[in-house]
């Protein structure tokens, strides 16, 4: 929770709660045990927190990054994906 809120850095050098004040993160939490009574936090999924707009102006960014790292197919491998994807 440290780095999420603080960075790694800024974990590295905490020293006391009260530079927590004023951060935030977030997380996902689901009901847990067989009776779905108690709370629990889903593993992974603790980060800080970023504004819907900047989520999803970062979210496009990132696809775009993924499209320019994909390399160019030739006409047969296309052709063959294609035909996989039916």
């Amino acid at each position: 929770m440290l780095i999420a809120t603080l960075g790694e850095q800024g974990a590295d050098e905490f020293e006391e709660a009260a530079e927590l004040k004023g951060e935030a993160l977030t997380a996902r939490a689901s009901l847990r045990g067989k009776a779905k009574k108690n709370n629990g936090l889903e593993f992974g999924s603790i980060g800080p927190y970023i504004p819907p707009k900047k989520r999803k102006k970062n979210q496009e960014k990132i696809e775009q990054e993924i499209t320019d790292d994909l390399p160019e197919l030739s006409d047969e491998d296309e052709k063959a994906m294609e035909e996989a994807l039916k």
